[in-house]
């Protein structure tokens, strides 16, 4: 069996594949800059839109059957454009419009928002909530890790300096931490909002009580 040859690059052999292989990394990709544009070749990517004036409607729940109904309305999309100085600028395309649904319990007023295409094709509408963390008290059982619950949101207190749950309002929240206790209902927490496509938003568990300490408000 022939022994295998052996091979060394020089210096300057070594230069030139740092290079290539640099390059490759750095190549366009669907838009200046080796950057993809939003909504250019890339059905699925998030787009910025303009609401209208009269804003998207919340969405309703059917309290018999749970169905729930999603209102949208037409926006006009703003196509993304990167200059010489790799700023990124949003331009109102007078042609293109877009069907957006609320996913969300509120309306959704007029203004700038950013969508995000499902992969039934649905176009949503994503809001993040501003406020950094919130308190919040768990409305049902926790179901486990990664799996959505109902919570009630706080409302602080600046005079008492604490949490208060008496009529906040619900939402969903979701757990994605290992090796912790799953609470009952009632048990309170720090959660931070984060943007979904299913609810609009979602609050991710940050901090939560290891036990219940009973109904919310006690």
């Amino acid at each position: 069996m022939a022994s295998p040859t052996m091979r060394f690059l020089s210096d300057e052999d070594v230069a030139v594949l740092s290079r290539l292989i640099h390059e490759f990394k750095n190549r366009p990709q669907n838009g200046p800059h080796g950057r993809t544009e939003l909504g250019e070749d890339n059905p699925n990517s998030g787009l910025f839109v303009k609401v209208p004036e009269d804003g998207i409607p919340a969405r309703e729940i059917d309290e018999e059957t749970g169905e729930i109904t999603l209102h949208g309305a037409r926006c006009q999309v703003y196509r993304s454009q990167w200059d010489e100085l790799d700023k990124r600028t949003l331009v109102l395309d007078e042609t293109w419009f877009e069907w957006v649904l609320n996913p969300t319990d509120e309306l959704i007023e007029a203004g700038i928002v950013y969508t995000h295409q499902a992969k039934d094709a649905t176009r949503l509408a994503l809001l993040q909530e501003a406020g950094g963390l919130r308190g919040a008290c768990l409305q049902e059982d926790h179901p486990g890790r990664g799996t959505p619950f109902e919570v009630r949101l706080g409302t602080w207190d600046p005079d008492d300096m604490v949490w208060v749950y008496d009529d906040g309002p619900l939402a969903m929240a979701v757990d994605w931490r290992y090796g912790v206790p799953y609470p009952g209902s009632g048990a309170t927490g720090l959660f931070q909002a984060r943007a979904s496509t299913e609810h609009g938003t979602i609050w991710e568990v940050v901090a939560l009580d290891c036990t219940s300490p009973g109904d919310c408000g006690d």
